[in-house]
């Protein structure tokens, strides 16, 4: 039983990349990390100018009714 338990574990070295790929992937991996960390702070962004948008109408609103009164 622990033989054939043994037998299903992938060696690691059967399924290394060669190292240039291998560079290639982690770069890429980098760089979606990078995309998704650039994506967070956009929709922080995002978020705080709804927020602000949100609070602003009602005052932008009274602005024109003044003016146009």
């Amino acid at each position: 039983m622990a033989q054939s338990r043994s037998s299903t574990f992938i060696r690691s070295d059967e399924h290394k990349l060669p190292f240039s790929e291998e560079a290639q992937t982690v770069d890429h991996i980098e760089a979606v990390l990078h995309v998704r960390q650039k994506t967070v702070e956009c929709e922080e962004q995002t978020r705080s100018i709804i927020l602000i948008a949100s609070n602003e109408p009602k005052s932008f609103n009274m602005e024109a009714k003044w003016a146009t009164a």
